[in-house]
């Protein structure tokens, strides 16, 4: 439902977009996976992270967006996969090379318009992070749409509270 953006809705849970067009639709459309809450507490950074991004290109402040983009390249490549086995450990493996890619070319972004193109990536990579693996605190991602986004193409994003803040 909208929330005070005029191009902008929340939906959950988000919708898996045909495997032809996102490549990660497969990881996501899956059943949530038990892991180790060590290893959810350090996914909790990335989240965060995110937020901070998200809420950036919002607010049009693309310093601050690349900034933190560096940041979740950083930490993600940090996150400890050795505290993961079998199936979690092979899609973290598979959803990892895009938020490090997705967040690289954030931060390498030479304006604003580029940099929210690839947030559109990033969003999928971490949509499929919650989906599959969910979070320490058993809070659910909000999945907002922006109908408008990329000549009326739309585009997704999450964000952890309610209250659209489009970052497209």
């Amino acid at each position: 439902a909208p929330t005070g953006h005029d191009h902008g809705g929340m939906s959950t849970p988000p919708a898996a977009a045909s495997s032809a067009v996102d490549p990660l639709a497969d990881i996501a459309a899956g059943a949530r996976l038990e892991v180790p809450s060590a290893w959810l507490g350090q996914l909790e950074s990335v989240y965060s992270i995110y937020f901070e991004l998200q809420n950036a290109l919002s607010h049009d402040k693309q310093r601050k967006a690349r900034k933190q983009a560096g940041k979740l390249g950083a930490v993600a490549s940090k996150v400890d996969m050795s505290l993961l086995s079998g199936e979690a450990h092979e899609l973290w493996m598979a959803i990892l090379p895009s938020l490090r890619e997705s967040a690289k070319a954030i931060d390498e972004a030479g304006d604003i318009e580029v940099a929210r193109r690839e947030f559109e990536g990033l969003s999928a990579a971490v949509a499929a992070l919650g989906k599959r693996f969910g979070r320490e605190d058993g809070k659910e991602l909000l999945v907002y749409h922006c109908s408008m986004a990329f000549d009326f193409q739309g585009a997704d994003w999450l964000q952890e509270t309610e209250g659209t803040e489009n970052p497209y």
